[in-house]
């Protein structure tokens, strides 16, 4: 019998950020370095030119976004949440 383990996968959707600039701002590494994040990965970019990244984590989507948060200035973007609900975190970037 497995052994169940807290968390799950976060689903997070970027809107407004160009792929460069996403992989420049090393937002995957700083969303990597969260406690309780387990792992990062990458889905690329999907349709409606939107960044998807998936997230294991011990926490539900609303703690990883108030911890995510916390980090904008340390990546140099500006975002707010389009909304946050289970495991689905999606946001937008400003300008």
């Amino acid at each position: 019998k497995a052994k169940w383990k807290p968390g799950g996968t976060i689903r997070v959707i970027f809107e407004g950020i160009k792929y460069d600039t996403f992989l420049e701002k090393n937002i995957l590494g700083v969303m990597g370095g969260i406690p309780g994040v387990n792992a990062v990965n990458d889905r690329g970019v999907s349709f409606g030119n939107t960044i998807v990244v998936e997230v294991d984590a011990l926490m539900d989507g609303n703690k990883f976004y108030r911890l995510f948060k916390d980090l904008k200035e340390e990546m140099g973007i500006n975002f707010q949440s389009k909304f946050v609900k289970g495991n689905t975190v999606h946001l937008i970037i400003k300008k």
